[in-house]
């Protein structure tokens, strides 16, 4: 027994440290283009991300990733940059609507505020002066003259101190 126990001493003390293999991993675009116009802006996009641990490349130029292919990447957009307004601000009143349509809003900071009614295809019926406001503000919308739909209210709030908020509310004019 003392010689089992010695050996695994032996052993557990002078074995070399021993190191797992190095994998560089990369991510490809499976498919997409990129780009600019005359004004130089830029477009690209790919379709799908292969997440390649090994890439090979072969005399005639064709390549060959192992790895697997991922279709559904988080999408990242500046639009997070913005602040939405709490729906608990704002209430629009009576909705569906047949012809006049209360909109509220409560700020609990100085700042403008600008609105849109758009139709469904994003057409803009209606764009509002600036507004400065400060606590609570009332208007009331007339839709009489617009057919029977879906419309959009496109809220902009620039607090004088703070971020900017916006908020799209979906209208349903009878």
């Amino acid at each position: 027994m003392l010689k089992y126990y010695i050996l695994l001493h032996i052993f557990l003390f002078t074995s070399n440290v021993s190191r797992a293999q190095n994998v560089i991993s990369s991510v490809h675009n499976a498919s997409g283009t990129s780009s600019t116009a005359e004004n130089g802006i830029s477009l690209t996009y790919s379709v799908g991300e292969l997440a390649s641990i090994e890439h090979f490349i072969g005399n005639n130029q064709y390549s060959l990733s192992t790895g697997f292919l991922q279709m559904h990447v988080p999408l990242v957009t500046s639009i997070s940059t913005f602040n939405f307004i709490d729906k608990n601000r704002v209430s629009l009143l009576p909705n569906p609507t047949i012809q006049f349509l209360q909109l509220q809003v409560n700020f609990n900071q100085i700042g403008i505020l600008n609105f849109k009614i758009l139709d469904a295809t994003s057409s803009q019926k209606y764009v509002s002066p600036s507004i400065s406001v400060s606590g609570i503000y009332n208007t009331k919308l007339d839709l009489g003259a617009y057919p029977a739909g879906v419309y959009y209210i496109k809220l902009h709030f620039q607090a004088n101190k703070g971020n900017q908020q916006q908020g799209i509310y979906k209208i349903i004019k009878l």
